[in-house]
């Protein structure tokens, strides 16, 4: 049953990362809030998505098209939880921390995915184990409490 659940979870997180390299944010925000939903540890296993391209510079064009999408759509909470989710799985925790504190992301700060990939950014970001403890609090303004 274990890895029954372990293959969903993985699947909406692979499915996620093929919506994302096609444009579909929608979609991506949506498989991704469920693999966090079954799993919301995995917004602490950081890797780096760019490893798994062939071709690196293929990742960094996506995420560039989301960026400017991102830039022409600014109320868009899923593309902005595709983006953070993106800079993250990046090793750019600093990034996904300075657009979930943007104004423009409060309703996304609020919201369980979006509280996993800001406390995760900032374990990465200011030392604290990554791979365990407790997460830190989250204030409604979108800074972790120590």
């Amino acid at each position: 049953r274990r890895q029954r659940q372990m293959c969903i979870r993985d699947s909406y997180l692979v499915l996620s990362d093929a919506l994302f390299a096609t444009g579909d944010y929608r979609y991506a925000a949506y498989a991704l809030r469920q693999a966090f939903d079954r799993e919301p540890s995995l917004a602490s296993n950081l890797v780096d998505k760019r490893d798994f391209y062939s071709e690196p510079e293929l990742f960094e064009r996506q995420l560039s098209t989301l960026e400017r999408y991102v830039e022409d759509h600014v109320l868009d909470m899923d593309a902005r939880l595709v983006l953070a989710a993106n800079y993250l799985f990046a090793g750019r925790p600093d990034l996904c921390l300075s657009l979930l504190e943007n104004p423009f992301s409060e309703e996304l700060r609020g919201t369980p995915e979006g509280i996993l990939l800001q406390q995760s950014a900032h374990r990465v970001m200011f030392g604290d184990d990554v791979e365990g403890g407790a997460p830190a609090a989250v204030t409604p303004e979108g800074s972790a409490e120590y």
